[in-house]
C-alpha cells in the first residue's frame, strides 16, 4: 500500500487546485451566472407577487442586501451575475458591496449603485421576472446614481473617471443589451456618444438633475441641457431664453 500513497497526494493536490481554480473564476472570466427571483434570508416561501410586481418605493438596503424591512429580501449581492460583461472583450467581478438604491417613481423598479475596490457599478432591477442588469460602469473611479426621471422612463448615472472629465450616462428601462457599454446616452469625453464642447472638455460634470424631458447640468462655467431621446445637448440658459420672453411679453 506504502508505494500508492504518492499517487494519492497527487490526485488529491489535482483536486484541491481545481476547486482554487473554480473559486476564482469570478474574477476573471466565465458565464454569467443566473440571475435569481430574490429570496429571503431565511429561504421561507414568499407571498405570491402580482401582475405588476411589489412596491418598491420604501425599500431599505445595507451593504449586502435590499429588502423591505419586514423580512423580504429582494436582493442580495449574490444575486448579482458575476462576471459582468462590460464589453465584447472585458469581464470584470460582480456587484461587491450596494451603496445606493433609488426607486422609480411608480414604485415598480430599482435603480442601484455599487462598488468594488476597483470599480462602480450601475444597475437596473425589475422584480417581475427576477430582471437585473448591469447598466453602467466606471474602472478605477465610481459610479454615482442620479436620479429618475419623473416619467420613470430614464434614469441618469455619473461616471468619475480617474483621470480628468467625467461621463454622464442616461438608460432608458427598455433597453436590453448583452453588454454594459451599450447601454444608455453617454455625454462627456472624446468617444462619447454626446461629446462636450471643447471649451469645457476635461471639467467635471456636476449633475442638476431632471426638469420635463430634459437632464440639466453643468459642466466648467457652463449650463447644459439634453434630453436622451433626440441626444441634442444644448445651453440650457439660451435654450429657456425665448420661453422667458415670452412669458415676459405675456
Amino acid at each position: 500500500m506504502r508505494p500508492m500513497m504518492p499517487v494519492l497526494r497527487r490526485r488529491l493536490s489535482y483536486l484541491c487546485l481545481f476547486v482554487l481554480i473554480t473559486a476564482l473564476a469570478c474574477e476573471t472570466t466565465g458565464s454569467r451566472v443566473p440571475i435569481p427571483r430574490g429570496r429571503d434570508r431565511d429561504e421561507r416561501e414568499r407571498p405570491a407577487r402580482s401582475e405588476s410586481g411589489p412596491d418598491l418605493s420604501a425599500v431599505e438596503w445595507d451593504a449586502e442586501r435590499i429588502h423591505n424591512g419586514d423580512g423580504i429580501t429582494y436582493l442580495v449581492t449574490a444575486d448579482f451575475p458575476c462576471p459582468v460583461d462590460v464589453s465584447a472583450h472585458a469581464a470584470f467581478r460582480g456587484a461587491g458591496v450596494i451603496e445606493d438604491v433609488k426607486p422609480s417613481p411608480d414604485g415598480r423598479m430599482l435603480a442601484i449603485r455599487t462598488r468594488t475596490t476597483s470599480h462602480g457599478m450601475g444597475w437596473l432591477y425589475d422584480p417581475r421576472g427576477g430582471n437585473l442588469r448591469p447598466v453602467s460602469f466606471q474602472y478605477g473611479g465610481e459610479t454615482k446614481l442620479v436620479g429618475w426621471r419623473e416619467d420613470g422612463e430614464y434614469v441618469a448615472f455619473l461616471e468619475r473617471t480617474p483621470g480628468p472629465g467625467d461621463f454622464l450616462r442616461l438608460v432608458g428601462v427598455s433597453e436590453r443589451h448583452d453588454y454594459v457599454a451599450d447601454y444608455g446616452l453617454d455625454v462627456g469625453q472624446p468617444g462619447a456618444d454626446v461629446e462636450l464642447p471643447s471649451g469645457v472638455m476635461g471639467e467635471a460634470i456636476e449633475p442638476e438633475g431632471w426638469n420635463g424631458p430634459y437632464f440639466f447640468f453643468h459642466c466648467g462655467d457652463a449650463f447644459f441641457r439634453i434630453d436622451p431621446a433626440e441626444g441634442d445637448l444644448e445651453d440650457a440658459e439660451e435654450a429657456s431664453a425665448p420661453s422667458q420672453a415670452t412669458e415676459d411679453l405675456g
